[in-house]
């Protein structure tokens, strides 16, 4: 025993002992241009989602054995989820970023003064996020309330999709806090008996979870650019003056339009036509309501 051990018991070797390795977890954090890329979220999601969808599908031809295949799984689970929380934090950080309307949601948030002298001004607005977690019950519907005025539960596809990633969000945490195995608290949300259960990720398990995010990313990405714009409808902020209203557009445009998936095409001008459209239909609208 050493003069130091508090306690008297016989030194028994159990296992190997420890190495007592030192890293330095430094080397693993590299310099970039700015600490966060905030640009367009949905975007900056697909391009996580689909590197994560071909490694999903190469791993059927890889040699290695059945365990090994579904903890890598597991793995790629994680990349589904945390890709689909960036989403919501660029997302969050972008739009208080691009619209008056979204700071003075945010206006009475708490920051620290580590964030406040960590970030820049131009990523400011991502330490909005720090505190938040997506995978928690009810956080979707939370932040699309607080942020944008969106009720979930008014739009099927948009809480539909919510509810099967808060679903989700139980294989999550049980991969991430109990080494794969289903406790109580996940066992709710996935199981109908009490019965013990660990997460197995097949390939097509995994190509189910990456379709969930993508569907909570789509309808939230539209549905947020939606209210955006009926807010500045509302507010006066556009007026259906085609020179007035053409950067409102186009920020309009950088925030929520995915050139990954080219949904209004590729001319800028046919682009910003579809919105300046769509706004002075629901102008319309709402003027024959408000009558």
């Amino acid at each position: 025993m050493s003069p130091s051990d508090p306690n008297p018991v016989p030194t028994l070797q159990f296992c190997a002992t420890s190495k007592g390795v030192g890293p330095k977890w430094s080397e693993c954090v590299v310099p970039t241009r700015s600490r966060f890329r905030i640009t367009n979220p949905i975007d900056t999601f697909l391009e996580r989602h689909l590197a994560l969808r071909r490694i999903n599908g190469r791993l059927g031809g890889l040699e290695i054995g059945d365990d090994e295949e579904f903890i890598t799984r597991e793995l790629l689970l994680l990349g589904f989820v945390s890709a689909t929380e960036l989403f919501f934090r660029q997302l969050i950080a972008r739009t208080t970023q691009s619209c008056e309307l979204i700071r003075e949601r945010a206006a009475d948030d708490v920051l620290s003064y580590r964030a406040v002298r960590y970030y820049s001004e131009d990523d400011l607005e991502m330490a909005l996020t720090e505190r938040l977690s997506f995978t928690e019950e009810g956080m979707v519907a939370k932040t699309m309330r607080k942020y944008w005025g969106v009720e979930t539960s008014r739009y099927a596809l948009l809480h539909d999709a919510a509810g099967r990633f808060e679903s989700l969000c139980q294989l999550r945490h049980a991969v991430v806090h109990s080494g794969g195995m289903v406790n109580s608290r996940n066992s709710a949300g996935l199981l109908s008996s009490s019965a013990p259960s660990s997460v197995r990720i097949s390939q097509v398990d995994l190509d189910k979870a990456a379709g969930v995010c993508l569907d909570l990313v789509r309808a939230a990405n539209s549905e947020v650019g939606r209210a955006l714009l009926w807010g500045w409808i509302r507010n006066s902020l556009v007026n259906g003056d085609w020179a007035a209203d053409r950067e409102r557009y186009r920020t309009l445009l950088e925030v929520f339009l995915s050139e990954v998936e080219g949904s209004m095409g590729r001319s800028v001008q046919a682009r910003l036509s579809i919105v300046h459209s769509a706004a002075k239909t629901a102008a319309g609208h709402g003027s024959r309501r408000s009558s």
